[in-house]
């Protein structure tokens, strides 16, 4: 699920980049973040996952 909500995230960021309601400037580094954050709930799943 919050893996999902990341992914979710994601994408209202890139449409309100490419809709202008957010400039490159203050997008990328939020961009950044989300990914890394998507980056630990996967590894975080992957290990759980292998544990059962």
């Amino acid at each position: 699920m919050s893996f999902g909500s990341c992914q979710e995230i994601e994408y209202l960021m890139l449409l309100a980049r490419d809709l202008d309601c957010r400039d490159g400037q203050s997008y990328q580094p939020l961009f950044v973040e989300i990914v890394s954050i998507k980056m630990q709930l996967y590894h975080l799943i992957k290990k759980l996952n292998a544990g059962s």
